[in-house]
């Protein structure tokens, strides 16, 4: 996996690689840290998942602006080493006693599930998931302690890139709107 592509959408004027949710601030996402144990960096494997993680996060979308995309970019990031990630998908539910609800249900059983691997001795860098608004998506969360990991290649504007985005408005079926 060392070498492979990331992706991140982030707002254009802050850097694609950051750890969240910061020092002193609650737990706001998904798999973070139910106490500020750790940081939590969230990609995509593809840049299909990271906009489904980023704008569909409060279903119906129905429409996007071009004001939303236009404060956003697409970052693609290597690996400079090949990363440790607990699989939250599949048969690895079943191997640790848990459901698909951990990534798709309420968010003190996702975090709570976090600080659990990332506690564990194995030294998971982190964890995939599928998307919960794309489930044939995967998306990554990584842990703060994967930072020497991950190597910024380059970022585009959202709106720089219009036949992506209008791909994803087939694929999600939402309109653009200024």
């Amino acid at each position: 996996m060392a070498g492979s592509p990331l992706y991140r959408i982030h707002r254009s004027g802050h850097g694609p690689i950051w750890f969240g949710p910061g020092a002193g601030k609650p737990a706001a996402y998904r798999f973070d840290a139910p106490r500020g144990e750790f940081g939590v960096c969230y990609l995509g494997r593809t840049p299909e998942a990271s906009f489904a993680e980023t704008f569909l996060r409060q279903p119906p979308v129905r429409l996007v602006t071009l004001g939303d995309l236009a404060g956003r970019s697409l970052a693609t990031i290597h690996l400079k080493r090949t990363l440790r990630l607990a699989a939250l998908h599949g048969p690895s539910l079943a191997r640790m006693g848990a459901t698909a609800e951990v990534a798709s249900g309420d968010y003190t059983l996702s975090r709570a599930w976090a600080l659990a691997l990332w506690r564990h001795g194995d030294d998971a860098d982190g964890l995939v998931y599928r998307c919960r608004h794309d489930d044939a998506s995967f998306a990554v969360a990584l842990f703060d302690r994967a930072e020497d990991a991950l190597e910024h290649d380059s970022s585009t504007p959202l709106h720089l890139l219009p036949t992506l985005v209008g791909g994803w408005s087939r694929r999600y079926g939402f309109g653009l709107v200024p």
